[in-house]
């Protein structure tokens, strides 16, 4: 076994915790925004202006924490190697969050693939139980 899917989980996290940090840069560029409203240096934007700029700057943060949470997580199932499909999605959200170390997560996912357990076959049926008690006998 190699150690592609420990480099893919550590790049995941990376990926995911450089993301939360640009959430919350963009979270103070929100708050920014509401301080410069109030001290009335952006008096010549309308309230509909005003609103969809503001708008727009949370929902980046909110967006950028999920994704990054996501990678987190990717990354976490990654250094476990327990569940293939949400570490290659975590690299996507790496991706997206940081593209520098998330574009190397999906490769070393996409070659890991092998590494991680595979959950069994889930059964359609059910197998014959065995009766508790004997069957009666007839009488006659």
């Amino acid at each position: 076994m190699s150690n592609k899917h420990q480099v893919a989980g550590i790049l995941n996290i990376v990926s995911g915790v450089i993301g939360l940090f640009w959430a919350l840069m963009f979270l103070l560029a929100a708050a920014f925004f509401q301080f410069a409203l109030d001290s009335a240096e952006l008096s010549d934007l309308t309230l509909d202006e005003q609103s969809f700029v503001y708008g727009i700057i949370l929902f980046t943060c909110i967006f950028s924490f999920i994704l990054s949470i996501l990678a987190i997580v990717g990354g976490v199932f990654a250094l476990q190697r327990k569940v293939w499909g949400l570490t290659l999605v975590g690299a996507i959200a790496g991706i997206l969050t940081f593209f520098p170390t998330g574009i190397p997560a999906i490769i070393f996912v996409a070659l890991s693939r092998e590494e991680f357990v595979r959950p069994p076959a889930p059964m359609f049926f059910m197998p014959p139980q065995s009766p508790t008690q004997p069957p009666a006998s007839p009488t006659v």
